[in-house]
């Protein structure tokens, strides 16, 4: 079985893992799909710890320089640092989960055969595409209120719609990712035994 690793472009993703698809047996239109949704994963991890993380690190570093030597802090550093975390872990949630870097009990799954744990799998990405698929209507009913009534940050008053669209496609890209691992997973259980 080939290496799979990230590139920067979606052909070299293609190339790169043709040869699981093969070995697998997965579907060409599944595996398409999680192809493209890798990518995308990728590029809004890329994005979460680069630029959002140097932000945040430039933020309280200022702060605490401002705050200790000069005694003058940025007023609602700590609101924007907060709106930060929260797209730094959204943007990143779903490529976490492709690179299978979450906190998880393997402790009964290991003894499990390749089928039982391929439907472990699928229970965990049917459970996963609920919530965040619930959590992606709220997220979407609250842009709607922010843009309607103006929200701001109580400190900084930092306009919160941005923000709340950004959480928005972080629950979108993450539903999406745990509905086609479903799929995947789902059919790796009951047609072929070499998918985990």
């Amino acid at each position: 079985m080939p290496v799979v690793r990230m590139s920067t472009g979606m052909a070299n993703i293609i190339i790169l893992t043709g040869g699981i698809m093969e070995d697998h047996g997965i579907d060409n239109s599944i595996y398409q799909h999680k192809i493209f949704i890798d990518f995308i994963s990728y590029w809004f991890a890329q994005v979460g710890s680069v630029i959002v993380l140097v932000a945040m690190m430039c933020l309280v570093t200022i702060d605490v320089i401002l705050r200790d030597i000069f005694n003058a802090p940025i007023r609602g550093a700590n609101d924007v640092n907060c709106l930060l975390m929260m797209i730094l872990v959204l943007l990143s949630l779903s490529y976490c989960w492709t690179r299978r870097g979450h906190i998880r009990m393997e402790l009964l799954v290991r003894i499990l055969p390749k089928r039982g744990r391929n439907f472990c799998w699928a229970l965990a990405a049917l459970a996963g595409s609920t919530v965040f698929g619930f959590m992606s209507l709220q997220s979407f009913y609250a842009v709607i209120d922010a843009i309607e009534l103006h929200e701001i940050t109580f400190e900084a008053n930092v306009v919160l719609w941005p923000f709340r669209i950004i959480y928005l496609i972080g629950c979108l890209v993450f539903t999406i990712q745990m509905i086609v691992d479903f799929f995947r997973y789902l059919r790796a259980t009951f047609v072929y035994e070499k998918a985990v």
